[in-house]
């Protein structure tokens, strides 16, 4: 309504190169096929409160799906298109979808089959992406064909049926991946996904912005990628989407981001690709002179956020500009030119590459989250970002640390519980989310990250030793993949 014409997304054809034309699709565009998709579930039976099922790579199509089933008054269960057999069935068994979107016709055969040893009505499944012609079945059923099965529901219905769902309805059901046992379906509101979206937008008006654009590869399954997109569409920021992440570095001299967010590893693997461009070239030893100043800069730059007055040596100031001009110019072209943040997750990073990136002039926003915070909880803000720590509580949240060092969460953005009403009981202290990740709470009230709870060993002498800041010191090194500290009696 606000802005109709705007460019919401930008899509390719299935199997077209990265380098072909991108199709552009307005905020009116994505909401008719939003509103179509909605009345084909409403009229194929799906009611308010009833539960659907998205197992499909991240594309455009997860997100027209996702949307319609919130329209139509559903409740989103997002399965990874990597799930097992094992996890599949179980997640069928406790969610009971009335409906089922999949990736391409080999996933839907997969939800079909899992289906049957699963549940006594198994759900109705339609595939996002083009069915091959020779395919036929009910497994085969295509988004269009969904959408030309509500062309008789009213505008009237569709909207009087998304008006349903109040705040502290059930939003979504997402499903951890527990390395034992069952996954654990966590109960996210529409009041999480709401305040997380405001506060979230707020806190970073720098970077959420109509005016920017981004890629979006993490799995749409992954509550931050979901968040992200959320808060993009609600603040008019482009989103393109990525199935392959191995296309990202590709993608990005094409697509030309101004925000994105990555795990660690593709920055070490950015990194990783210009230091072997230079042993090529064989101009290694300049680069790693380079590299060097680059953290320098950063650590420079930390600095001046805490003391605007603060002033660089003569020498630093130097080496930077020449070595701007001879590399880091060039590393920005290949991430686009327009980047002007990115934000890590999802794993730690080491504080050396973040000095790295933000010297050669691309900022890291480090932040913190779980699949119970709705993701983000916590976060680096632009204008006072320190490597190494995970930032401040975002608007509407609060961290506090527990006696025993654990990071308790509140707020916006904590879950409504656990589906299995048994696994609540020991999550929860005195209103806080039990987050079972280790960290202390630094003078500014910024959170910085020592491992993991359970990971803890306590030696003989009653000590408690956290092996993770050992074990990402190893792994630093350019010839440690991984590395593990483990106690013995």
């Amino acid at each position: 309504a606000t802005a109709p014409d705007h460019i919401a997304f930008e899509t390719r054809v299935p199997g077209a190169a990265l380098n072909e034309p991108w199709r552009q699709i307005s905020t009116r565009e994505f909401m008719e096929e939003v509103a179509g998709a909605a009345k084909g579930l409403m009229a194929s039976g799906v009611n308010a409160g009833d539960t659907i099922l998205i197992m499909s790579p991240t594309q455009y199509r997860w997100t027209v799906a996702d949307f319609a089933a919130l329209f139509a008054g559903a409740v989103v269960v997002p399965v990874y298109d990597t799930a097992s057999d094992a996890q599949l069935q179980a997640i069928l068994a406790d969610a009971r979808p009335t409906a089922a979107f999949a990736g391409d016709t080999s996933l839907a055969r997969r939800i079909s089959r899992a289906a049957a040893g699963a549940v006594e009505a198994p759900p109705s499944v339609w595939v996002l992406e083009a069915s091959d012609p020779e395919d036929d079945g009910p497994a085969c059923y295509s988004l269009d064909d969904l959408i030309h099965l509500g062309e008789a529901v009213s505008d009237a219905r569709l909207e009087e049926r998304r008006l349903t769902a109040q705040l502290d309805d059930i939003a979504t059901i997402v499903y951890t991946s527990g390395t034992t046992g069952s996954p654990k379906g966590a109960l996210i509101t529409h009041r999480n996904l709401v305040g997380q979206v405001l506060n979230t937008a707020a806190a970073y008006r720098e970077v959420v912005k109509e005016t920017g654009n981004t890629i979006l590869f993490l799995p749409l399954t992954h509550v931050l990628g979901r968040a992200l997109q959320l808060i993009c569409v609600a603040n008019g920021m482009r989103v393109a989407h990525l199935s392959n992440p191995k296309e990202v570095v590709q993608a990005l001299a094409i697509l030309k981001p101004t925000f994105l967010v990555v795990v660690p590893r593709v920055l070490e693997k950015i990194q990783a690709a210009a230091a072997a461009s230079a042993r090529e070239k064989k101009v290694e030893p300049i680069w790693s002179v380079a590299s060097t100043v680059a953290q320098k800069w950063g650590r420079y730059l930390e600095t001046r956020d805490q003391d605007p007055s603060a002033r660089a040596p003569l020498g630093l100031r130097m080496q930077r500009a020449f070595f701007d001009r001879l590399f880091y110019r060039r590393l920005r072209a290949v991430m686009g030119n327009r980047i002007e943040y990115l934000l890590s997750g999802a794993a730690t990073l080491q504080p050396d590459l973040a000095r790295f990136f933000r010297g050669i002039g691309v900022p890291i926003i480090e932040g913190y989250g779980l699949t119970e915070t709705t993701a983000p909880l916590t976060g680096g803000r632009p204008g006072s970002l320190v490597a190494g720590s995970v930032g401040q509580p975002l608007p509407g949240n609060a961290v506090r640390i527990a006696a025993n060092g654990e990071v308790l969460a509140q707020g916006v953005g904590v879950f409504a519980g656990y589906r299995d009403e048994a696994q609540n009981a020991q999550a929860f202290v005195d209103g806080y989310f039990r987050t079972g990740d280790l960290g202390t709470l630094n003078a500014d009230g910024s959170l910085t990250l020592n491992g993991r709870l359970k990971h803890v060993i306590v030696t003989s002498t009653g000590r408690t030793v956290s092996p993770e800041p050992w074990e990402q010191s190893v792994e630093s090194h350019p010839l440690v993949a991984h590395a593990a500290l483990v106690g013995t009696d």
